[in-house]
């Protein structure tokens, strides 16, 4: 990939260009780990959310009022399902697409 500029504003917010972000799929809401190398600042994508995370966001939006881990574990305890590995198959689901 050629060498590109980008861009810090006043309240250090840099964009990143579209064809770096489509070539790592780095989407909106995602994170990036931040090293510094000796003169150089390394960005890269932070591992994506774990099954647990992932749990909890879903709680979070289908839900009136804002629910802690304890309580998804208390409420999937009942399902006849391994969380993660449902979270796992998604996941290679998505992969594929």
């Amino acid at each position: 990939m050629p060498h590109q500029e980008i861009k810090v504003t006043s309240k250090g917010q840099i964009t990143l260009p579209k064809a770096i972000r489509n070539r790592l799929k780095i989407a909106e809401g995602d994170y990036l780990q931040v090293e510094l190398k000796g003169g150089e600042l390394v960005l890269r994508p932070a591992p994506k959310n774990t099954g647990q995370e992932l749990l909890l966001a879903y709680a979070r939006e289908n839900s009136k009022d804002r629910v802690g881990l304890q309580e998804v574990r208390r409420l999937f305890a009942a399902l006849p399902l391994s969380v993660s590995e449902q979270v796992s198959k998604i996941r290679e689901e998505e992969s594929r697409e």
